[in-house]
């Protein structure tokens, strides 16, 4: 029969790999719910203003974080010039000043799409940090699959709380432990 000895192990095989797919799959939309529901609680107070013009955070990093993100989509997908992209104004005549600072390079992967479509700059920045919090939620997760041992439920109580506990939250308005720069150190255990 067709179904014999090593068809039907290469049928339990398949199955187990499906089985082990879809396990994963759950968990990292579980995650990325508790993605959801971290940045719904960061950002609340936004759903009361207008995000297009409205400042979430202090009055220091707030400002110059968005002057950052602004100044690498400018640099790099208005004026096309990506080679000065660490020659920022903001230690003028200094060069590379940049680097001496936060770039959040990283970031134009969600904000300069944004900006191109016409989203204004506020916009665009919350949903980068919403769309940064969320990925690293989600690559939480792959790495604590691969740890294993864990139910999808107590993966999302520790990413819960090491992307949206009291020590990401004592930062609340100071936007890199937040978002900007993931919690990838979680990637790295």
């Amino acid at each position: 029969s067709l179904l014999s000895g090593r068809g039907m192990e290469y049928i339990e095989q398949q199955s187990s790999v499906l089985e082990q797919f879809k396990h994963s799959l759950q968990s990292a939309l579980c995650c990325f719910l508790v993605g959801i529901l971290g940045c719904f609680i960061l950002f609340y107070p936004l759903f009361a203003t207008d995000p297009a013009t409205t400042l979430w955070g202090d009055q220091f990093d707030a400002r110059l974080l968005h002057w950052i993100a602004e100044w690498g989509y400018q640099i790099i997908f208005v004026r096309h010039d990506p080679l000065n992209f660490w020659n920022a104004p903001s230690f003028y005549p200094h060069t590379g000043s940049l680097a001496y600072s936060d770039s959040l390079l990283s970031a134009q992967i969600f904000y300069a799409p944004l900006r191109l479509f016409g989203v204004s700059s506020f916009s665009a920045l919350y949903c980068t940090l919403a769309g940064t919090a969320i990925l690293g939620c989600v690559l939480s997760a792959i790495a604590l699959q691969r740890i294993g041992g864990l139910s999808r439920y107590e993966m999302a109580l520790i990413i819960f709380a090491s992307h949206f506990g009291l020590s990401i939250t004592s930062y609340l308005h100071h936007y890199q432990p937040n978002s900007i720069h993931p919690n990838l150190y979680h990637v790295r255990s």
